[in-house]
């Protein structure tokens, strides 16, 4: 609510600006001294800088005076419209866009922010004939195919889309970071994750390490780290060491901490009424990790360390749907799959990872729940 009154009042001292009032103080809402220049000078240079600074919000309000008071300017309207767009409201966006975006007569430009919109909206099908129809008003135009990737991407048809992405680039894009990360997420959905690593290194140089195409570099990263190990075979896993005497017989399920320090090398699961626990041995190695994203443990142990499937599998069988293993010569992974409605934790204490999973009605919240990071795409 303080963002939207900030706004209104922003447009009620700048509509007495425009309308000819004078105000107390020569200067904008925002505090920026207006000086000797025209009002509309400096009403579209507040607009401007409040752009530059993804501030959408405080650009809403002067660009819509603007607007008002130049109802036909294309130009003002497009930059009316990504304002509305960003903040969300795809509704007026559209309605601002509706006059210049007619396929008879609009430009590439105008078709283009539409089509933009139209996929925010989630109407991928209208946003491709407007993009179709942006070629067709300018066949160089590598924003333009930008979008033709996007919404054929939304439409499920990678392969066009990758076509589209490569020959936006060709015509030089104006924003090659973005059209680089969409290819790049373009390649991850069809499990070409090393290609996908490459454009987004790339966008990310080129973004200057743009939050978001980080992010998205970061989980594709991890995917490949994930593919790149190789399946192992339970077997090879016996349920102890040579050196190590056999879980306790009258209840393995129900291992103290006492008892598990009889076991260093191994990870361990417990339980009891209210939750289910798994154990990482102690250890400083770095290699030794736990993430935790939605419904999805991560585990990761240093070579070495025993692990029994088929006894995990009995112990955690309440809370996990599915475990799944793969190892390399450095590490083993551990890729566990929580049944609806279960919740895992993840704290490090004393050198031990410890993960608890209950029932997600007894968790109201916690620090120590990892967040789930999506993989977006960059559409403008």
């Amino acid at each position: 609510m303080k963002a939207y009154n900030t706004t209104y009042c922003s447009m009620i001292v700048l509509g007495l600006l425009l309308a000819g009032c004078n105000p107390p103080e020569n200067r904008l809402a925002t505090g920026k001294d207006v000086g000797n220049r025209p009002l509309s000078e400096a009403v579209g240079e507040a607009a401007t800088d409040a752009l530059k600074n993804n501030n959408y919000a405080e650009a809403l309000g002067y660009l819509a005076l603007m607007h008002h008071q130049s109802p036909t300017s294309e130009a003002i309207a497009l930059r009316y419209a990504t304002a509305l767009r960003r903040t969300g409201d795809t509704d007026g966006a559209l309605a601002v866009l509706k006059n210049f975006s007619q396929p008879e007569h609009a430009s590439a430009a105008a078709l283009i922010a539409n089509a933009r919109t139209l996929l925010q909206a989630n109407r991928p099908a209208e946003a491709l004939q407007n993009a179709r129809w942006a070629i067709d008003s300018d066949p160089k135009n590598g924003d333009a195919y930008d979008v033709l990737g996007v919404s054929l991407d939304s439409l499920s048809k990678p392969d066009e889309a990758e076509k589209a992405y490569q020959t936006a680039l060709a015509n030089q894009t104006p924003e090659p970071d973005r059209t680089l990360n969409n290819l790049g997420l373009s390649m991850a959905r069809r499990g070409r994750l090393a290609d996908a690593v490459k454009m987004l290194e790339q966008a990310n140089q080129l973004s200057r390490q743009s939050p978001t195409i980080q992010r998205n570099l970061q989980m594709i990263k991890s995917l490949l780290d994930q593919q790149q190990l190789q399946p192992v075979n339970a077997v090879s896993f016996p349920s102890y060491g040579p050196d190590y005497p056999p879980p306790p017989s009258d209840n393995p399920a129900r291992l103290t901490p006492e008892m598990t320090s009889m076991y260093p090398d191994r990870l361990i699961a417990e339980q009891d009424n209210a939750r289910d626990t798994i154990m990482l041995p102690i250890s400083n190695n770095p290699l030794n990790q736990v993430n935790i994203s939605d419904q999805m443990i991560n585990l990761t142990v240093e070579s070495g360390v025993v692990v029994d499937l088929q006894s995990l599998s009995k112990i955690l069988e309440r809370s996990v749907s599915d475990i799944q293993m793969m190892a390399d010569p450095k590490a083993s992974r551990l890729i566990i799959s929580l049944k609806k409605g279960n919740v895992a934790q993840s704290e490090k204490i004393n050198g031990r990872w410890i993960v608890n999973i209950q029932p997600g009605d007894q968790i109201q919240s916690s620090s120590l729940v990892q967040p789930v990071i999506s993989v977006e795409k960059e559409g403008g």
